[in-house]
């Protein structure tokens, strides 16, 4: 007779024969069959959710909880409008937002929590935009800009022949504003604050009248200006 090691090879020698003429898979060929179908799986899943999603589950130390990929944590700030007038600017080590509520402005402080710090004075024409340099908020009325300091108001600039709805600033030294027909450049250290807080009268009781230092007209069907 055959030693018990060599029984035992023929043996599974045997099995092994039985099971191929069975159509049986060994047991490593089943865990690569598995291993191919995740893999598919997985891809299938990618290609799925390129472009929507993410609604995998996430391991936390309570329970698993699903995530959206628009509420991941990002270093960024913006602001979503539906056309009213805002402005953002960095003072005084604090996130500032200017934001218009018709003919008057709210100023707020957005760091931990959203909070009102100074409400403007009631105008005499609607908001159409906003723009802030430093802590000087300039505000486009119907014909005129005005630039307040602390609620206080310290000049208009004057100039525009239709309503200016987009303004930016170049530096601290200039603020080019828009309407539908022309662009304007004014200089903002016309207003002269260093001398007078509240702007100069001009003798008819108003304060400073700042005029633009240069125009750009273009003709209506090159398109309105929307962003600057």
């Amino acid at each position: 007779g055959l030693p018990p090691m060599s029984r035992g090879k023929e043996r599974q020698k045997l099995a092994e024969m039985r099971k191929k003429e069975l159509g049986i898979r060994p047991k490593k060929q089943t865990m690569q069959v598995k291993k191919i179908a995740m893999l598919r799986a997985s891809t299938a899943w990618r290609v799925k959710n390129r472009g929507g999603f993410d609604t995998r589950t996430k391991k936390t130390k309570s329970t698993q909880v699903r995530e959206s990929a628009l509420f991941r944590p990002m270093r960024s700030i913006g602001v979503v409008t539906d056309g009213t007038p805002m402005a953002f600017e960095r003072v005084d080590e604090k996130n500032t937002l200017v934001c218009s509520t018709g003919r008057s402005f709210s100023v707020i402080v957005a760091d931990e929590q959203f909070k009102v710090v100074q409400t403007g004075p009631r105008l005499n024409e609607r908001i159409n935009a906003i723009l802030m340099v430093g802590s000087v908020i300039f505000v486009a009325l119907q014909r005129d800009i005005v630039a307040f300091h602390r609620l206080a108001e310290l000049a208009r600039f004057v100039g525009h022949e239709s309503t200016p709805t987009v303004m930016c600033a170049v530096g601290h030294q200039f603020i080019i504003s828009a309407s539908e027909t022309e662009a304007l450049v004014f200089r903002i250290m016309d207003m002269d604050m260093g001398n007078n807080r509240r702007g100069e009268d001009d003798g008819s009781g108003s304060v400073k009248s700042c005029h633009a230092h240069g125009r750009l007209e273009y003709i209506g069907y090159w398109g309105y200006i929307t962003a600057l």
